[in-house]
C-alpha cells in the first residue's frame, strides 16, 4: 500500500481549500484506489499494472490544433526528441498524417497517431518558414 500527502498550493489554480491536488487517469489505471475521506487521504494498492510506464509521448512534440492553418501548430519540440530528429521545429504546422489532412482530424486523433508502437514511422505533410515539406517522424519513447 502506497500513501500520497497531498500538499495544498498557496497560489496558483489549486489553491482551493476543498481540491488538495489532482490525480489522473495516468496513476489511477495503475493502482486499486481507497478514497479515505475520514481521514482526508488517499491509498494507492498496487495492481499488477503499477510497474508499467505511463507513455504519453512518443513524438517529443506539443501540438495545438489551428483551424485556420487546417493543421496542428507544433509549440514545442522536445530536444534530441524524435521531432526534432526529423527536423520539426517550433512554428511549424503538420498539414497531414500519413496522408489523413490535419482539417480533418481532431488533437485527439493526432495525439493517438503520435502515440503508436516504438519503431512506427508516420510520414507527415509540414508547412515552415521555408514553405511545404514532407518529414518522417519515427516514434520512440523519450528517456
Amino acid at each position: 500500500m502506497y500513501r500520497l500527502d497531498i500538499v495544498v498550493s498557496e497560489k496558483g489554480s489549486f489553491n482551493n481549500l476543498y481540491q488538495a491536488g489532482n490525480v489522473g487517469g495516468g496513476l489511477l489505471k495503475r493502482f486499486t484506489v481507497t478514497f479515505d475521506y475520514s481521514q482526508q487521504r488517499l491509498l494507492f494498492e498496487a495492481t499488477a499494472n503499477s510497474g508499467l510506464a505511463d507513455v504519453w509521448d512518443r513524438s517529443g512534440l506539443w501540438l495545438n490544433h489551428s483551424p485556420g492553418a487546417n493543421g496542428f501548430a507544433v509549440m514545442d519540440v522536445v530536444a534530441g526528441g524524435p521531432g526534432a530528429e526529423a527536423g520539426l521545429r517550433t512554428g511549424d504546422v503538420i498539414l497531414s498524417f500519413d496522408g489523413k489532412s490535419g482539417k480533418d482530424l481532431t488533437l485527439a486523433d493526432a495525439r493517438r497517431l503520435l502515440l503508436g508502437a516504438p519503431g512506427t514511422r508516420i510520414e507527415l505533410r509540414v508547412r515552415g518558414q521555408e514553405g511545404e515539406r514532407d518529414v518522417t517522424l519515427i516514434l520512440r519513447d523519450l528517456a
